[in-house]
């Protein structure tokens, strides 16, 4: 079941992040894949986390990289994996259980935000000029009046449809 929510969430989580939506399937694929060989539980779940995915763009960036180029990609990625192992073999993730709840709810909630401040243009038609996440809100709320609540569309013609006229 994991595997068939992660096709759309990895999708979701590539364009949110602005890259290209096939991009997000192997976001998904090469962890599971890789997760299932070295768990050492088959309670283990590998699965997408949307964190990462929308710092990434930023981070290739901040290096000077091309956020489109799939070298940079790539190499970021498998820079993550690395770090990852690292830390995983130092035996650090029990370091997140000293991070409190209030820490991890407001983690969450900012991602959440970051998640719906992305699809904000797709939801209602107007492209925020804002590139502050709280700032999105507020210029889309200002502008309800050039929200497009429903694309201009127009039913073909019958010759168009197959169907003839009578």
């Amino acid at each position: 079941m994991t595997g068939l929510f992660s096709i759309p969430e990895g999708m979701a989580y590539a364009s949110i992040a602005g890259f290209a939506a096939p991009l997000g399937l192997w976001s998904g694929v090469v962890p599971t894949i890789l997760g299932s060989i070295f768990a050492r539980t088959v309670l283990m779940v590998t699965t997408l986390t949307s964190a990462i995915a929308l710092s990434s763009q930023s981070v290739l960036a901040s290096a000077g990289l091309d956020p489109g180029d799939l070298g940079a990609i790539a190499t970021m990625t498998v820079l993550v994996g690395v770090v990852m192992l690292i830390l995983g073999l130092l035996k650090l993730g029990s370091v997140m259980s000293y991070v409190s709840t209030a820490v991890m709810t407001g983690f969450t909630t900012g991602i959440a935000l970051q998640i719906v401040a992305g699809v904000l243009e797709d939801v209602t038609g107007y492209a925020p000029e804002s590139s502050n996440t709280i700032g999105k809100f507020v210029d889309v709320a200002v502008h309800v009046d050039e929200w497009q609540f429903a694309p201009s569309w127009s039913p073909r013609p019958p010759s168009r449809c197959g169907w003839r006229s009578g």
